[in-house]
């Protein structure tokens, strides 16, 4: 029979180290999002990443900004 004392130990074990796992897979998709971000930014890299300043035809010019 398995002694029920050690299981409360062991899921609490197993939610911290789960926590920190989410917690540390979260920060790594934020700094991830951030160099995107960044990349997208510069223009050589822009470039190479997509091509939808190729893709674009006439720049959308709004009516109440043209007088």
């Amino acid at each position: 029979m398995r002694n029920r004392s050690s299981a409360p130990n062991r899921d609490e074990d197993w939610l911290k180290r789960g926590s920190r796992i989410l917690l540390r897979t979260a920060a790594w998709l934020a700094v991830a999002l951030l160099v995107a971000q960044i990349a997208l930014r510069l223009p050589l890299l822009r470039h190479h990443l997509t091509n939808t300043d190729e893709w674009e035809g006439i720049p959308y010019v709004s009516s109440r900004s043209v007088r």
